[in-house]
């Protein structure tokens, strides 16, 4: 063979060569990116940023108001009664008398704040009337205080209805990932597990307002002469009340963290679905792709959020419940809820 012809044959053999090696290292990249965007969430979630216990704030102003409204304040009711029943302090009655409704006051505007935030603006009439009850008062009579709380009773059931837990196990259940609506949907999902947990309900503040008023019904009887009957009355509300809250308060997070356990299922097993449908082909500009990587990953974090704040939350139940007379019981169970979920997050 001449050398031109030589030459001829060998650039040819190399510019084959060439187009090989291209395409070898080129291939398995475009597959694994195709697979990658096939799987819905595997790679996306495990970079995604995750939340941690560690990254969770504890002691917030959220819990402590909740814990304020629903038993701190109590017990602490509880121990000024049996201080002042203890050295038969008529004028100490009497000024606690007065503290307490200008607390009922102070209470009674927070929960109308809180309504008008929660409410869908068919209520705002309502509000408005409750507000002008006590407007611009200094003091309610122990019959004006029974009124107000009466009427805002009303409200309060009508806001039971409304749990953005149980409204996200609906959007989870509901959305259908070929729908055009589902990202959408989603997205309302993921803001309904971004809040916070420790809100304190309308029906919450109810029950505080009605406890608050037979404490202070039973000090103003006390000016009949019935002194030391009407404190041990008196103390004995205000530690039912705490009972109640710690006890309502055990309940709801036994419920939210079922729920939150029970949604963070739900979700995965959507992811899953949708790894198996059309949807888990699309790339990772999808609407609904996005949309469903961060719902999930937002119940998930909302789940490891709630539960890590609860553990520390609990120590203050546990301490609190022990005060009770009879609060052995109820310490025991928030010990264990508090015992289940410190070893589900090791």
């Amino acid at each position: 063979m001449s050398t031109p012809n030589r030459n001829k044959v060998l650039f040819g053999f190399g510019a084959l060569v060439a187009v090989l090696i291209v395409a070898i290292v080129m291939w398995p990249t475009n597959v694994q990116r195709e697979d990658a965007t096939g799987a819905i969430g595997a790679v996306q979630k495990h970079r995604a940023p995750q939340i941690t216990p560690q990254d969770v704030v504890l002691g917030n102003e959220d819990v402590k108001h909740q814990q304020k409204v629903l038993y701190a304040d109590f017990l602490a009711d509880a121990g000024k009664l049996r201080a002042i029943g203890a050295r038969q302090d008529m004028a100490a009655a009497r000024e606690f008398g007065s503290e307490l409704n200008h607390r009922y006051l102070a209470a009674a505007e927070d929960a109308l704040a809180y309504a008008r935030t929660a409410s869908r603006g068919e209520a705002a009439s309502r509000i408005e009337a409750l507000d002008a009850m006590i407007a611009n008062k200094a003091r309610l009579s122990n019959e004006e205080e029974r009124n107000f709380y009466n009427k805002l009773a009303m409200l309060a059931d009508e806001e039971k209805a409304a749990s953005r837990i149980k409204n996200a196990e609906a959007i989870f259940s509901q959305v259908n990932l070929a729908d055009e609506m589902a990202a959408r949907k989603l997205k309302e999902a993921e803001g309904l597990m971004s809040r916070d947990f420790n809100q304190v309900s309308l029906a919450d503040r109810v029950d505080a307002l009605k406890a608050m008023n037979a404490e202070s019904s039973a000090l103003a009887e006390a000016e009949s002469g019935n002194l030391a009957m009407k404190l041990s009355e008196a103390e004995g509300v205000a530690e039912a009340a705490a009972r109640a809250g710690l006890k309502a308060l055990y309940d709801e997070q036994i419920e939210i963290t079922a729920r939150l356990k029970a949604l963070n299922e739900t979700a995965e097993q959507a992811s899953r679905t949708a790894a198996k449908s059309q949807l888990g082909m699309m790339n990772s500009r999808s609407p609904q792709y996005n949309a469903l990587n961060a719902a999930v990953l937002a119940v998930r974090n909302a789940q490891v959020r709630y539960e890590a704040q609860l553990v520390s939350n609990l120590n203050d139940e546990v301490m609190e419940a022990r005060r009770l007379k009879d609060g052995e019981s109820l310490s025991n169970q928030l010990m264990n809820l508090q015992s289940n979920l410190a070893a589900r997050s090791q």
